[in-house]
């Protein structure tokens, strides 16, 4: 019972201190009594805390259900439905002053099986998920040579596995690092993002699980590349990289409004633009 108790109340010697503050009670005289909040992490300990309550000498056992509030309120999405095995919630990106730059809420497509969701956008920063440990040992560890994108390949390779859902609220507040792929050279970045997708089926046992999004997730490289292009100029690739997307799925409509903006080019975009803020 101890190493569970000590990891939910987040207090290495948690579980100690309970046990000593009974005997001090007892030794001063007074009448003790144990709550257990139960939920879906330590229902199989019922019958140890008895035994536990039994031989502290205890007066009284209280057994509850746990009050799905604060951090709880993820939990209650695991209890009510097995098949979940990823949550997360909303959250919102600070920028350099600290203010709020951009919420990111989940939609619905995100609620059941999000494979097609997460693929086209990352919703989830880390601090915002929580995965049932045994989808996390069967997908394996993030992928530490990818430059960018690690933890984004990691939720849809845990998605091939389970349903996800969300809380619809913004419980975490995070900032990008700062530079961190503007860094990166181009070359560096179409090599990452193509890694990105492709890792997805590096491992045969996911390979299979996502084999019917892989149309999905390699025109989805090549439609970000080229965005990243536009945004650096280099149309001559972003025309490439949107026409290999639009090849690989037809519907990509992310992949047409790049290869649009691309056959534009420089001279006439930036006009368009003028337009538009005149």
């Amino acid at each position: 019972i101890g190493p569970l108790h000590n990891r939910m109340r987040g207090s290495g010697g948690a579980f100690e201190s309970v046990m000593r503050g009974i005997r001090a009670a007892q030794g001063a005289g007074l009448r003790t009594g144990v709550r257990f909040t139960m939920h879906g992490l330590n229902r199989h300990q019922l019958g140890s805390v008895f035994n536990i309550a039994e031989q502290a000498g205890v007066d009284r056992l209280c057994v509850y259900h746990l009050a799905y509030a604060g951090r709880g309120e993820r939990m209650q999405l695991f209890d009510l439905n097995p098949a979940v095995g990823m949550v997360f919630s909303g959250s919102a990106k600070l920028d350099e002053k600290g203010a709020t730059s951009e919420i990111r809420m989940p939609t619905p497509a995100f609620r059941g099986r999000a494979i097609l969701a997460m693929i086209r956008r990352n919703m989830m920063p880390t601090p915002t998920v929580v995965v049932r440990k045994r989808l996390a040992l069967d997908a394996g560890p993030m992928y530490e040579d990818l430059s960018f994108g690690e933890d984004w390949n990691y939720w849809i390779r845990i998605a091939a596995r389970c349903e996800t859902d969300f809380v619809p609220e913004v419980l975490v507040h995070f900032r990008d690092t700062p530079g961190s792929l503007s860094r990166l050279d181009f070359d560096s970045f179409r090599a990452n993002t193509l890694g990105l997708f492709q890792g997805l089926y590096r491992d045969p046992a996911t390979a299979a699980l996502l084999l019917p999004y892989r149309k999905e997730a390699m025109s989805q490289a090549h439609s970000r590349i080229a965005e990243e292009a536009l945004a650096r100029d280099r149309f001559d690739v972003a025309r490439r990289e949107a026409w290999s997307a639009i090849r690989i799925l037809p519907g990509n409509r992310a992949a047409w409004r790049f290869l649009s903006r691309a056959l534009l080019g420089k001279r006439l975009l930036g006009a368009l633009r003028r337009l538009r803020r005149d």
